[in-house]
């Protein structure tokens, strides 16, 4: 996310909160609600039938039905719990702290920072090695100060940092083009012979020295394995340099720290 060259940003320390409101604290009681419910409902049965009941016992599926389900419920309405909790971030001159969600603090100053990844969701900044990363995400912030606060962070990160120019269209297009020429050309260069070659000689393909040994071994696995070993290398490279390409892409837009006597 990039602030517009006509944006003032705010002034240091910027402080960020998220989950203060009653709108969160009415989400926390009805999740807290809900993981007692689920942990009651993964227990009830057997507790009736032990304590108050005198019908015979249940068929074993109840059981495990109601104590998957509920501690499901449970489980996941905790999860939700934690992500209400309320934090807050303070970005100022030497640093970035985040507090919460509980007692959980974590504090990482300019020089502790390695790298910065930036993206949609916000910034991550990730320290030496034993601190624990802290994200930034932009929802926490209010819209009307969204982009006055995406200035101030970027002013400050440039005092230290390395920030690259944000993407582009143009010059992500020329990238692009080359990405999509190296995962798809290949791709086709294979698959498009090959699958002629199926359409009008089949009879090449069962000439094959290790076909005919699949058909021997297994005639009616035959046909599925082939298809597998022919057709599955061009998916396994288009896959692989998908994420190569992917992860260099995400490397290229890292904010690194400022290199000694650097301007």
């Amino acid at each position: 996310m990039g602030a517009g060259p006509d944006v003032t940003p705010e002034a240091l320390p910027i402080i960020i909160s998220a989950n203060t409101g009653r709108t969160s604290a009415i989400a926390r009681l009805v999740l807290g609600c809900l993981v007692v419910l689920g942990l009651a409902a993964a227990v009830a049965l057997p507790v009736h039938n032990r304590f108050g009941s005198t019908m015979p016992p249940r068929p074993r599926f109840d059981y495990d039905f109601a104590a998957v389900v509920g501690g499901a419920v449970a489980l996941l309405a905790g999860f939700l719990w934690v992500v209400a909790l309320p934090v807050t971030w303070t970005v100022d001159a030497g640093g970035i702290t985040q507090e919460g969600p509980g007692d959980r603090r974590r504090d990482l100053r300019w020089a502790d920072v390695r790298r910065i990844q930036p993206g949609r969701p916000g910034y991550a900044f990730h320290g030496r090695t034993g601190l624990i990363p802290i994200v930034l995400p932009w929802e926490a912030i209010s819209k009307d100060r969204r982009a006055a606060v995406c200035a101030a962070v970027e002013s400050a990160l440039r005092e230290h940092f390395d920030v690259p120019p944000p993407f582009t269209w143009k010059t992500l297009a020329p990238r692009l083009f080359v990405w999509y020429a190296v995962i798809f050309l290949p791709l086709l260069a294979y698959v498009v012979p090959l699958n002629r070659l199926v359409k009008t000689s089949p009879r090449t393909i069962v000439g094959w020295t290790w076909v005919r040994r699949l058909i021997t071994w297994n005639v009616d696995a035959a046909p599925f394995l082939v298809t597998l070993i022919v057709f599955a290398p061009p998916f396994l490279y288009m896959i692989l340099t998908t994420w190569l390409l992917t992860r260099k892409m995400t490397r290229d837009a890292q904010i690194l720290p400022k290199r000694p006597g650097a301007p």
